[in-house]
């Protein structure tokens, strides 16, 4: 595994929050309620498998989406 990114934001709390990651050819965004946390280019894969996880023992996730545009 590789590590494109990675950085730091305010503790969220105990409330929901909104993750959404966007891949547009080359280019990966990642937002946090909105808020765009991480930006960067990266062409090593065309096409492949998606998925997200968490470490901590209490994430829950909701509403998961994956789309093709």
């Amino acid at each position: 595994m590789r590590i494109l990114a990675e950085g730091k934001i305010q503790k969220p709390g105990t409330s929901w929050h909104n993750l959404k990651i966007e891949c547009v050819a080359d280019k990966i965004s990642a937002f946090v309620d909105g808020k765009l946390v991480c930006g960067i280019t990266d062409a090593t894969y065309q096409r492949g498998l998606a998925g997200i996880g968490c470490s901590f023992d209490r994430a829950g996730f909701d509403n998961l989406k994956i789309a093709l545009k």
